[in-house]
């Protein structure tokens, strides 16, 4: 007994209208690893502002403290020179008036120090207590750059950007796919 058996299949081994699909899927891919970058400087961006806005109202708060020092001699000053008869009672209440807006100044500058803070240790992960922004050391003549040099460096290093160009590519490209696809299931 002898049994024979024929199994034919039509499978095409090369699909010249699927490279477009291909080529569209790697860009997309690339364009997508760039939106992951762009995220990540977003994020890093976003501590780099809170890093800055905290170390900014540390030195907001000292001014203040400094202010209120003035305030209070202006006063005491005033109040010595109205007990001498040199100046009204007005030169009094001027000073007394600018004594609380200093200290009214002063509980704004440590709200917005605290909400710095709250801001920086959110995007830190870590509790607002646990840390102490450390101003940063002035730049030094060779980190100072010139604005063009630094635009030109900004444009090619940004993430967004590439991701868009990547994204135009694949929208671009994604017109050839839909005919070259078309073409390919007309067959």
């Amino acid at each position: 007994l002898q049994v024979d058996a024929i199994l034919a299949a039509n499978i095409p081994l090369i699909a010249p209208a699927a490279y477009p699909a291909l080529k569209g899927a790697r860009l997309n891919y690339q364009a997508q690893e760039k939106q992951l970058a762009v995220t990540a400087t977003q994020i890093l961006q976003s501590v780099a502002v809170a890093y800055y806005a905290a170390a900014g109202n540390d030195e907001l708060v000292n001014a203040r403290r400094h202010a209120i020092e003035v305030a209070q001699k202006t006063l005491d000053n005033e109040k010595v020179r109205y007990g001498a008869g040199v100046v009204n009672r007005v030169s009094v209440t001027r000073a007394e008036l600018a004594l609380i807006q200093a200290e009214q100044r002063m509980r704004e500058a440590l709200d917005n120090r605290a909400a710095a803070y709250r801001t920086m240790a959110t995007l830190l992960r870590v509790s607002p207590g646990s840390f102490k922004v450390v101003p940063p050391p002035p730049p030094t003549e060779g980190q100072v750059e010139s604005a063009d040099n630094l635009v030109s460096q900004a444009l090619e290093r940004r993430p967004e950007l590439l991701a868009s160009q990547l994204s135009l590519n694949v929208l671009t490209g994604g017109a050839t796919l839909a005919g070259a696809l078309g073409a390919y299931f007309a067959l």
